[in-house]
């Protein structure tokens, strides 16, 4: 199973210059207007490709529960069975609810790590019949059980383990602080928005293995 990550921040090609999408990025919206398709979901169609989504019989995507994702890995991927795998991060901030129910510090960490286990066991039923004799006391954990039922298809963690895959974006959110942040938000640094957009570009392509794949670009372009 190909597994596809996706994350809020969105590295988007100028598509107006740059149809190969290798000279240039920039931070924004993957949301498209109305009846258009966004350029988010071009991009990901290029990077799927480019490492042989189309030819994987299943595709896993790890996002969170925004259904604009799942619109847009369905249309992208229409004869692709789409296995949406919520990050277990968001499902785990709303399992904070039950610290309401214990003053206990140890008593709520157990709780917690209890949910935790249960979740990484795709034992998703077991945690929210523990939570419903408590609905009524509290308004989070209301809302945890309701955010439970609504992702249940989509918080079976047990599968992912077996099959090594991750259940949660750190590692690619991790990536994006090392490369991005860790390069832009040194000590005396100041950038112009093309600036930035310039700098990132190359360095998107020196990580991605694609820096030939630029030059020729650049070869073509300055040839026509």
């Amino acid at each position: 199973m190909r597994f596809i990550f996706l994350v809020k921040l969105v590295l988007r090609s100028r598509a107006s210059s740059d149809p190969s999408g290798v000279s240039g990025v920039r931070i924004g919206s993957a949301r498209a207007e109305a009846g258009r398709t966004s350029e988010f979901a071009e991009r990901l169609e290029r990077a799927g490709v480019r490492n042989g989504a189309f030819a994987a019989k299943k595709l896993a995507v790890l996002s969170d529960d925004a259904a604009w994702i799942r619109n847009v890995c369905e249309e992208i991927f229409p004869e692709r069975k789409v296995n949406c795998v919520l990050n277990q991060f968001h499902a785990l901030e709303y399992a904070t609810a039950v610290q309401v129910l214990a003053l206990d510090k140890g008593e709520r960490k157990a709780r917690m790590e209890k949910i935790k286990q249960q979740l990484n066991a795709a034992h998703v039923a077991r945690v929210i019949d523990g939570l419903e004799p408590h609905c009524d006391r509290d308004m989070a954990v209301a809302a945890c059980i309701d955010y439970f039922k609504a992702n249940r298809n989509r918080m079976r963690y047990g599968r992912c383990w077996e099959r090594g895959l991750p259940v949660g974006s750190g590692v690619v959110e991790s990536v994006c602080k090392q490369i991005v942040g860790s390069r832009f938000k040194r000590a005396g640094c100041r950038w112009s928005k093309a600036g930035a957009n310039a700098l990132l570009a190359a360095e998107r392509c020196i990580e991605n293995n694609r820096w030939a794949d630029f030059l020729d670009w650049r070869a073509c372009r300055a040839a026509a």
